[in-house]
């Protein structure tokens, strides 16, 4: 027989069959899907695991260059055993205790939630790793195979996620901001402690309801207020309103400023919004303010106390109304004949805002009204309220109105609300720092710039001791303080301090760790300088003792009448000049009539 013969003969008698086919195939897919999984996939080819290959995915996983067939097992001859270890909870696994060690040698599942890979480069990793046998024909173990997946960047998303929500958490108290959260499924409603503290409840834990927001909200404003939520959710659009609560604990009428909107919708339908609620009763007085104001100017102009000029595009005077000559002390035929220009009535402080205006009349047609000083014949000056407009391409009108009073009135305004603002911003801004587990600032909001008298970056890395005063250093207090914020959660900071300058100021604030579940990432201190209400409160008892002591010197009586009540206070000498016993209540007027002998009534 022909070896030709003999090769088509074997061809014949020993065809490939469909089983052999389809193991062949699925072989073959299961070698790609081997191949290209983003899993780390590793399989032990001895009960003892003393040789342990991977997937292209799985050599990354440890940090290997892919090698086909190359060892990676930890228990394998320590020449060929990798740079890595594995670490549970911080200690060290033994190789015989690894999850695939463990399933190869006792035939079972192994399901390791966590184990912390270390590399020889400083490189760290969070790896879930699941492990299974695998069994020969007799069912003996003749390896392992098991799955190992990189969670590190999850594991750190949840832990920025954990510091961030910490942070918008001191964030709304410091801002004093309350947070709503809305489930419009169930109708229940969070609220964070700060929305609580605006409408005058303590705080609670247990979930809300939006029929229990309402009513404290005045009743003429209710109905807009409901209107405008269900428009909102119903339009997946956002909710802002303005409206008046009343106190749960004081019954005080309150401004608050609300803001929403849909988070969440399903199939179309809004299932979730969220937003924030604040105090804005003190903008709500400078609005009221403001519009007063206003009103008052324009009271002012319909009385003709306007001034009209008129002029060329050369900036030459044409003509003016009688209340404009009143207001710059000018004649007309001075005006009218070209020797003053519309530019010289701005003095030259003011001559670039004028040239400004100037610009904008020719570019778009006006100018923006605007508060100058106008020069007067006489040199002098006044304040007015300038807006020009263009007639045509060489003509313009300009409107002039004397605001001298009403900016003297302004003024004052300003600076009362200017001290209005200081004394807010005494009692709502605080100092907010933060700092790293070695308390080591990491955190420096304005207040603290404002407080201290550091910029943040004088401060930023600087051991949070600096702030201490040298003696506290001496004796500890800034480690006894983050001992106590450890120990109790909070602790108090009442005492005095150092600024930039090196100068004292006395601080009140309270220190809290910052925690990531049992660990501590850091420090936050809320404070606020106390100094000159420390200083105001002495002065005002040194004032009354020394009151106190020139009444007793001089034996001199003294009381005070409220006409409203009718009731009257004496000191102890009244009492004593009168021959009583001192008595805690008030007193009234014809106490001291009827003392009174009968002949000095006339």
């Amino acid at each position: 027989m022909s070896s030709h013969e003999e090769a088509h003969f074997s061809a014949v008698s020993s065809p490939v069959s469909p089983a052999e086919t389809l193991l062949r195939e699925r072989t073959e897919e299961i070698e790609a899907l081997f191949n290209v999984s983003p899993v780390g996939i590793f399989v032990a080819h001895d009960p003892q695991c003393l040789r342990i290959t991977g997937n292209p995915a799985g050599y990354a996983l440890v940090e290997e260059p892919y090698q086909p067939g190359v060892n990676i097992s930890a228990t394998a001859p320590e020449v060929y055993r990798p740079s890595y270890r594995l670490f549970r909870d911080g200690v060290p696994v033994a190789p015989e205790q690894l999850p695939m060690q463990i399933a190869a040698r006792e035939g079972i599942e192994v399901l390791e939630e966590l184990l912390e890979a270390r590399f020889a480069n400083g490189k760290r990793k969070l790896l879930y790793i699941y492990a299974r046998p695998l069994f020969d024909q007799n069912g003996q173990t003749r390896g392992a195979i098991s799955a190992i997946v990189d969670i590190t960047s999850h594991q750190e998303a949840e832990a920025a996620l954990r510091e961030s929500q910490e942070r918008l958490r001191i964030a709304f108290e410091a801002a004093h901001m309350g947070a709503w959260d809305w489930d419009l499924v169930s109708g229940k409603m969070q609220w964070n402690a700060q929305f609580f503290q605006l409408l005058g409840l303590e705080p609670s834990e247990e979930a809300q309801n939006v029929h229990d927001f309402l009513p404290f909200i005045c009743e003429d404003e209710q109905g807009a207020v409901r209107s405008q939520l269900q428009g909102s959710f119903r339009e997946n659009g956002i909710f802002e309103a303005d409206f008046r609560v009343r106190r749960a604990d004081t019954g005080a009428i309150r401004w608050m400023s609300a803001y929403g909107r849909v988070v969440e919708t399903r199939e179309g339908a809004a299932v979730r919004m969220g937003g924030v609620m604040s105090d804005v009763t003190q903008r709500k007085a400078a609005e009221h303010a403001l519009r007063h104001s206003e009103e008052r100017l324009k009271r002012a102009m319909r009385i003709g106390s306007v001034g009209v000029l008129f002029f060329d595009a050369q900036g030459h005077i044409t003509d003016c109304n009688e209340t404009f000559l009143e207001m710059v002390g000018f004649e007309a035929k001075n005006l009218f004949a070209g020797t003053v220009k519309w530019l010289d009535l701005t003095p030259p402080d003011w001559r670039e805002q004028a040239e400004n205006a100037t610009r904008e009349l020719c570019e778009q047609g006006r100018s923006t009204p605007h508060e100058t000083q106008v020069l007067r014949a006489d040199g002098t000056q006044f304040w007015a309220l300038r807006a020009a407009s263009k007639i045509n391409d060489n003509e313009s009108v300009e409107y002039f109105l004397d605001i001298s009073p009403s900016k003297v009135a302004q003024e004052q305004l300003r600076a009362s609300e200017a001290h209005l603002q200081l004394v807010m911003e005494s009692v709502t801004e605080h100092a907010i720092i933060t700092t790293d587990a070695q308390a080591r600032i990491s955190g420096w909001n304005e207040g603290a710039a404002r407080i201290f008298g550091y910029t943040p970056e004088q401060v930023l890395g600087q051991p949070v001791t600096i702030l201490f005063t040298p003696e506290d250093r001496a004796a500890g207090i800034p480690e006894a303080e983050l001992q106590q914020a450890l120990e109790t959660g909070r602790a108090t900071d009442e005492r005095w301090h150092l600024r930039g300058d090196g100068s004292r100021f006395y601080l009140s604030g309270i220190t809290s760790p910052l925690r990531d579940g049992d660990e501590v990432k850091g420090f936050v201190k809320v404070a606020r300088d106390l100094t000159e209400e420390r200083h105001a409160a002495e002065l005002l008892r040194q004032s009354e003792e020394r009151y106190r002591i020139a009444l007793e010197a001089a034996e001199m009586a003294a009381w005070d009448w409220d006409l409203k009540t009718n009731c009257v206070k004496w000191n102890e000498q009244h009492y004593s000049l009168m021959g009583l016993q001192p008595m805690p209540d008030d007193r009234k007027p014809e106490d001291f009539m009827n003392s009174l002998h009968p002949d000095d009534f006339e």
